[in-house]
Order: structure tokens, then sequence, then C-alpha cells
């Protein structure tokens, strides 16, 4: 894949410029009421837990530990919401699916796919605060 000629705001011009957005930021602030503290308290929130839960997440899907896969993913895809991105949270549901079902055979190829996307979200969320 070729290198986008626009640059993301943090200088970087990568692969992932050509992707849309992830965060619905306009959208998330209206629900926050405006709020952009409140967003960035959001943002904090993320990466304090988010990290944890990606990991328990992978880990949980490798082990077949079905309960923990809900969990998780439940909880990592109620933080993503809170920023509109759809993709992440419509991946996160499939693993919270898969859980609820107890057969994780169509999520154990999709590791690399929400490590990536969770990787764009976090650089986008750095972006804006």
């Amino acid at each position: 894949m070729t290198e986008s000629t626009s640059s993301s705001s943090n200088g970087q011009s990568n692969e992932r410029d050509e992707r849309e957005s992830l965060v619905a930021y306009e959208d998330s602030l209206q629900r926050l009421g405006g709020d952009a503290d409140l967003f960035k308290e959001f943002v904090e929130i993320f990466f304090e837990d988010s990290p944890q839960l990606l990991e328990t997440l992978l880990a949980a899907t490798k082990s077949s530990d079905h309960a923990a896969v809900t969990q998780a993913a439940h909880a990592l895809k109620g933080l993503m919401l809170n920023f509109g991105a759809k993709p992440c949270c419509e991946l996160a549901l499939d693993f919270e699916m898969a859980g609820n079902r107890g057969d994780l055979s169509s999520v154990k190829d999709k590791h690399s796919q929400l490590k990536e996307l969770y990787e764009q979200l976090c650089c986008e969320l750095k972006a804006l605060v």
C-alpha cells in the first residue's frame, strides 16, 4: 500500500491516513453536551482501562475461556462505543457473541484485526486530546 500524501495531525503519514476515521468526534462531543473536558476524561479512562481489557480478551480467546472473552469484549466494546468507533465495536461484539455461544472458532483468526483497529483508535484519540 502506498503512503498517503496527507499527514495526520501528529505529522505522521502512513496507511492509517488512507482509512476512514474511527472516532466520531462531533457525535461523541454532542452526546456529552459539547463538553470537551468530559470527552478528554473519557479518553483518559479509555487509556487506563482498555490495554488490560484487550490483553485479557486476546489471552482468553487463545485459552478458550468463553466467559472471560464475553466479559472483556463487552467492556472493551463499551469503552469504544463512547467514541462512536463502529468498526471497533462491531468486532468486539463478534468476540462477545462468540463467547456467549461458547464457540470462539469464528474469532480466533481476528486477533490481528482487533489489535490493528485498537491501535488506530488509540492514535486517533491521542491526536484529539
